[in-house]
Order: C-alpha cells, then structure tokens, then sequence
C-alpha cells in the first residue's frame, strides 16, 4: 500500500496564517449555521487539511479507490478477517482530528452506540464520504 508523505516533507503546501484560518472558519460557521460548534471544528480540520495538503488527498484518494475495489462486499467486510472497516483517514489527519476534537473522543463509539454517537457517525457519512469505506452502511 502507498504511503501518504509525512506533511514535513511537502515543501509545496500553501501557508496558512492565521488569519487565513479565521476566514475559513468564518465561512464554515456561516455556511453550516445549523450544525453545532463540534461539527463545525471536524468541519474546520479537514477542510483546512485538504486545502492545505491537496496532493496528499490525492493520494488518499487513490488509496480509498483501491481499498473499496478490495472489499468483499458492499458492506466493506474484510476478505480475511471478517471484519468491517467503516472509516479510513490520512493518518496525519486523524491525528489533528484526535488532537482537537475531545469529549467525547471523535467518532467515539460504546456498546452500544448512544444516540450522540450516531447522530455524529451519521452526520460524517453524509458529509465526508472520501472517508466512508462501505457502499452501504
């Protein structure tokens, strides 16, 4: 599998002053004005992210093509273990996402899920299917 390059090593990345992170927030928080202040900092993140990282998204997606073509179903089962892969990230963007989004954790999940929960996994299916493995949930 291809490996995303560390974010260090991307000499070509736009900087962005802080500025320039307001008025995208800004933007977000007015565009998206039902969605509450959590949705709107995942919302941040990765849109900053994949504006500020385009070809490591490319990449990504790439990555995201070939890993739905292996599946085993449309369910995303595993061929070989069994199991079922609902979400995938760049990892340094999971880690931003990890970092920043905290209680509850991101996309945290009990046994079983509380209806916060799935609002929020809802909520990320519908609006960021770069990240959703599965063709059907």
């Amino acid at each position: 599998m291809t490996k995303l390059k560390s974010l260090s090593e991307n000499k070509t990345a736009p900087k962005f002053s802080d500025a320039v992170f307001h008025e995208i927030y800004r933007e977000l928080i007015s565009k998206y004005r039902h969605e509450s202040e959590r949705q709107h900092l995942i919302r941040a993140i990765i849109d900053i992210y994949q504006r500020k990282y385009p070809a490591e998204m490319r990449t990504f997606s790439r990555i995201m093509d070939e890993k739905r073509e292996k599946v085993a179903n449309e369910y995303a089962a595993d061929k070989e273990q069994r199991q079922r892969a609902i979400f995938r990230f760049p990892e340094s963007l999971m880690s931003r996402l990890n970092t920043l989004v905290t209680d509850p954790p991101f996309l945290s999940q009990s046994n079983p899920m509380t209806k916060d929960e799935l609002t929020e996994w809802t909520w990320f299916i519908k609006e960021f299917p770069q990240f959703v493995i599965p063709k059907k949930i």
